[in-house]
């Protein structure tokens, strides 16, 4: 094709010995597929014979950062926070590995695979939304949570600089959507919240987006409830353990007084009712508990 001077072209790329912003790609990213998604539907190649893309060839997909044919085996897929998931092929997929770097005890997650907690080293507990009671967060402890359906994730120990949490599947069963589960909506894929009234899940509470919020991939938000700035939780259930937690939030962030709602000074959270806590940084959450 012949172009006029001064113009200048689209979806065209060569080879070169470093990507570059004008088309530039190099050998491997030829040889993975890479190139032929990027150029569309008319293109495809099949991956690990053909070295380039080719006209009318073997569809390609894209799946967390990496190209694969239809029907191919992948031993393990490894999604992070800098990938988003999209899952159209129809794929093998003999292990799935989430990480996430964590910095606060109570975070949402939405993963395109199950995945239980039964029994993992770091004690982590994971929630459900139940329903929303006015502008309090009902939220009931499970124990597995099923592919695409977000849930909020409890780290009891969550030290200085955070930690780093790794989820894992084996012959997973994947879904491509993200799902809602009660009032609380996952997503896949980085995200713009445009309603200044939905809230996101941020230093263990539901905090006001304020309107173009980016959420990140795999995790989970409240739409649309206006009211506060900050939504409260309140756990039913039997769940004395998790209370106990709440009380060392972190080395940081400690727990300094807690009142009930006559707003007497108590020890502890053993009984049923509404209870105030206050934090060493001077902040306030309110937590209602129901056994």
């Amino acid at each position: 094709q012949i172009f006029a001077a001064n113009s200048s072209a689209e979806d065209c790329y060569y080879l070169s010995n470093e990507t570059t912003a004008n088309g530039g790609r190099t050998a491997e990213q030829f040889r993975s597929g890479m190139v032929a998604y990027e150029l569309g539907e008319s293109w495809g190649q099949t991956i690990g014979t053909d070295d380039y893309p080719v006209l009318d060839g073997e569809k390609v997909y894209m799946i967390c950062g990496n190209c694969y044919n239809e029907g191919a085996t992948i031993d393990k897929l490894v999604l992070d926070d800098e990938h988003d998931f999209e899952f159209e092929a129809s794929v093998d997929v003999k292990a799935v590995e989430y990480t996430r770097h964590i910095t606060t005890n109570w975070n949402s997650i939405c993963l395109p695979f199950g995945f239980s907690v039964d029994g993992r080293a770091d004690k982590a507990q994971l929630f459900v939304v139940d329903e929303m009671d006015g502008e309090t967060v009902v939220i009931r402890q499970v124990t597995s949570v099923e592919a695409g359906k977000p849930a909020i994730l409890y780290m009891p120990t969550v030290t200085t600089g955070g930690v780093k949490v790794m989820i894992s599947a084996t012959n997973p069963v994947l879904t491509g959507k993200p799902d809602a589960l009660g009032d609380l909506v996952g997503n896949f894929g980085s995200t713009v919240i445009t309603d200044a009234n939905s809230y996101y899940l941020k230093d263990n509470s539901f905090k006001q987006c304020n309107g173009n919020f980016k959420l990140l991939p795999y995790r989970a938000y409240v739409p649309g409830m206006g009211g506060n700035s900050t939504l409260s939780f309140r756990i039913v259930g039997d769940n004395e353990d998790v209370m106990e937690e709440v009380e060392d939030v972190n080395a940081d962030k400690q727990i300094r007084y807690i009142y009930n709602v006559s707003g007497q000074q108590v020890n502890r959270m053993n009984e049923n009712g509404i209870y105030i806590l206050m934090y060493s940084d001077g902040s306030t959450q309110k937590v209602r508990v129901e056994k």
